[in-house]
């Protein structure tokens, strides 16, 4: 029995194919063409492979009429993507309303004008690729400003075929009434475009988004709860900043533990039965937490993003209060530095003015006859408030670590009235500066010794000093790289962020950010 004959299929029809179907499905071209909805067919632009003499006479690769038919020529062997640019052309003269009856003009200038703005957008949002030799740098000025320009002076010969006509023009008009191939009044284009345009906007956000792997793939179906959370996202913006983090989880097992304590207590995991093996908690060491933020930091963020956003939008007005609070966010005080100033004010307080009336103030205009007592510092001498500083000098110390402490001693004692204050450098040895005054510490210091990391006798250098009272408090400021330290009046660390203490601090610990 012989065998029959297996019908071969031409590769420029199959390319052909490929490329309208790869257009059918691109979001953008979706709403302007023609397939049945139903029992009921739609009308739209269609096109097909032909072999027309009056096609290859002007050397043309296809042509689109107003009622969307688009012929293309079977003498041209092109791939897909090439064909893909030549259909998309086609479409797009449609879209953008070249065949409307109140813009078309058959002269050559006006079709010219046409497939150059084609031309632009399809190089903008990269449809297909070119068959055609077009200049790589096309004119950047407006329509009509191009089609007056080219009416007068003629079509520039390296423009004259940038489109799919050949030696002609790719525009063919019908007249009369627009009626589609199976009866159906044919939409209008340039509206029918714009909701493909719209389509095609929202599927890119949803590619960018994760929503879509691709602009042709379908999207997924948003369930209630996705489509209440972006109605309260975008109708109260400020709290839905915080909500706009959460993920909402349909999970029929998760939604069942939650529900059923008892089976929950029941179940085993590796790290026991009914302890859960994700740490959730604080790290158990102090320091840096990768990349994750703790919830002040979450809730601070998506406050101000939200009121940004609220303010940009013009969402209404705010309780004065609750904006203030939130201005005050935007540039919230470091830790350490509070902390820092806290124990400054507690350990090293300032002289205290006193009121006398000896030194009137001025009168009041409302009770002249009354005097009121004025401000002055106590003229008797008193005991000015110092204390001492164990600066490590290492080097594993660094600059910038070492600016940042020096300049915050220097602006706590300016802003107490401690004139100078005693500084020791410590590296593998301790060097005594002496009482440094607050101008001084500010400015340029030599800091002396970049060796090891020894920091006892420092700090017994200014225990056992003569010079040094007794009540003073002492400020270490160290990275963390030192041996163990025992301070035997108030005292307190100053360290880097991921530092660790190699023992168990008895004063307060503040952390450099």
């Amino acid at each position: 029995m012989a065998r029959k004959k297996q019908t071969q299929i031409d590769p420029n029809q199959a390319a052909f194919s490929a490329a309208w179907q790869q257009l059918a499905a691109h979001p953008m071209f979706r709403p302007m063409l023609r397939f049945p909805v139903g029992a009921w067919q739609r009308a739209g632009a269609s096109a097909v492979l032909v072999d027309d003499g009056g096609l290859v006479a002007t050397k043309a690769i296809a042509r689109v009429d107003s009622q969307g038919r688009i012929r293309a020529s079977q003498a041209y062997r092109l791939d897909e993507h090439e064909w893909t640019w030549v259909l998309a052309h086609c479409l797009l003269h449609l879209g953008f309303g070249h065949l409307a009856s109140d813009r078309y003009a058959p002269d050559a200038a006006y079709a010219s004008v046409a497939c150059l703005a084609v031309t632009r957008f399809q190089r903008a949002v990269k449809l297909g690729t070119e068959p055609l030799l077009a200049p790589s740098e096309l004119p950047s000025a407006d329509e009509a400003v191009l089609l007056r320009q080219w009416r007068e002076a003629g079509v520039p010969a390296q423009l004259a075929n940038c489109g799919a006509g050949g030696n002609a023009s790719d525009l063919v008009a019908t007249e009369g009434h627009l009626v589609g191939p199976v009866g159906l009044s044919l939409p209008d284009w340039p509206a029918q475009f714009a909701l493909g345009l719209a389509a095609a906007a929202t599927a890119a956000v949803d590619v960018a988004g994760g929503a879509r792997t691709s602009l042709t793939d379908s999207a997924s179906r948003r369930q209630p709860w996705d489509r209440a959370m972006s109605w309260f996202l975008s109708s109260y913006p400020l709290l839905g900043a915080l909500a706009s983090r959460f993920t909402l989880v349909a999970d029929a097992d998760y939604d069942r533990l939650a529900k059923d304590i008892r089976r929950l207590r029941k179940l085993a995991t590796l790290r026991g039965t009914g302890l859960g093996d994700v740490l959730g908690e604080s790290l158990p060491w102090t320091g840096s937490p990768g990349r994750g933020v703790n919830l002040d930091d979450f809730y601070r963020r998506a406050l101000l993003d939200g009121y940004t956003y609220h303010e940009h939008e013009g969402r209404g007005h705010l309780p004065a209060g609750l904006v203030a609070e939130i201005r005050v966010l935007q540039q919230p005080p470091l830790p350490w530095d509070a902390q820092l100033a806290r124990w400054f004010d507690e350990h090293v307080p300032s002289p205290q003015r006193a009121r006398s009336y000896a030194r009137p103030s001025r009168r009041q205009a409302s009770t002249p006859g009354i005097p009121r007592p004025g401000w002055y510092w106590p003229p008797e001498p008193v005991t000015r408030c110092t204390f001492g500083v164990v600066l490590d000098t290492s080097g594993s110390m660094n600059h910038e670590l070492l600016g940042k402490a020096l300049g915050a001693i220097a602006s706590y004692s300016a802003a107490r009235d401690v004139p100078a204050a005693r500084v020791v450098f410590c590296d593998a040895y301790p060097y005594d500066a002496g009482y440094l005054p607050v101008e001084e510490i500010s400015g340029r210091v030599r800091v002396r010794g970049r060796g090891g990391t020894l920091l006892q006798p420092g700090i017994n250098l200014l225990e056992r000093a003569p010079d040094f009272p007794p009540t003073a408090p002492i400020l270490v400021i160290t990275d963390g790289y030192c041996d163990v330290v025992r301070v035997r009046r108030e005292h307190a660390f100053l360290v880097p962020l991921a530092a660790r203490l190699p023992f168990t601090p008895r004063g307060p610990v503040f952390r450099l950010r």
